[in-house]
């Protein structure tokens, strides 16, 4: 029969329990705080070329850890119920995260209760998986107001955007 680990390490799992609630705090704050200079041409004078790029390089995060800051701040309005929750800690960031991209990848077909309860029921990992299903039920948003939507906010600088508006033209011109 195994020893009891001793009290230090009993304590181990609360302590990373409520970091991770305090982190996931900060992170949502930093995702409001984004999406705020993400909507502002501030990038510019810095010389970066995107706020995913700026925030990427000054704040020392992966381009897709910026984008997902961006893109949760972008989506708090959308998120209020899922909000709530990762604030009470019933919810994390992580999945706040996943239901922000799965709000821009569906526009208006997006509907908040219809992915609360699986949130609630589920990890991150999992959520991602049924939000995948959750997309491909619904319309899809228009690839050409995506791109309209970047060069808006990108002033269509980079080839990022041009070449995402060329994707498009192919395959609507092979769809057709």
């Amino acid at each position: 029969m195994a020893e009891p680990a001793p009290n230090w390490v009993q304590e181990l799992g609360p302590q990373l329990i409520t970091l991770r609630r305090e982190i996931d705090l900060l992170e949502l704050e930093f995702a409001s705080l984004a999406a705020q200079f993400a909507s502002t041409n501030e990038f510019e004078q810095d010389g970066s070329n995107t706020p995913t790029d700026w925030i990427r390089i000054n704040c020392h995060m992966t381009g897709p850890a910026a984008a997902n800051s961006i893109a949760v701040g972008d989506n708090l309005g959308r998120l209020e119920k899922s909000t709530v929750g990762a604030m009470g800690g019933e919810l994390g960031y992580a999945h706040l995260v996943v239901l922000a991209r799965t709000a821009d990848a569906t526009g208006d077909a997006f509907n908040e209760r219809d992915l609360l309860e699986k949130a609630l029921e589920n990890s991150p990992g999992k959520l991602h998986f049924l939000c995948r299903h959750y997309r491909h039920a619904r319309p899809q948003r228009d690839a050409r107001a995506v791109v309209e939507r970047l060069r808006e906010r990108l002033g269509d600088h980079g080839r990022e955007v041009r070449a995402l508006d060329e994707q498009v033209q192919l395959r609507q011109i092979s769809a057709s």
